[in-house]
């Protein structure tokens, strides 16, 4: 599902994520992620927030296996290593 932001940027969501991502503001953050500007997510990164939805560590690293940083669907999230970054 595509979710259109207020910072004149989409991104793509899983239908499951969207209606609760929709309560909050999002803002254009470092290298262009986008960050929560509201909330109980207030400073946390999108892909951050549904990777925690998933279960994933998010202490690790949260990498977009596409390399599309606008893409936060579930399938396109991991846990990775910096070699996982480099390789990717």
């Amino acid at each position: 599902m595509l979710m259109y932001l207020n910072c004149e940027v989409s991104t793509e969501v899983d239908e499951i994520d969207f209606d609760y991502l929709s309560g909050f503001e999002f803002i254009l953050g470092g290298y262009g992620y986008l960050r929560c500007n509201n909330g109980l997510h207030r400073k946390e990164y999108l892909h951050k927030i549904i990777a925690k939805r998933i279960g994933l560590d998010i202490s690790k690293i949260t990498d977009h296996k596409d390399t599309n940083i606008y893409n936060n669907k579930r399938y396109n999230l991991r846990e990775a290593t910096k070699i996982h970054l480099i390789i990717n």
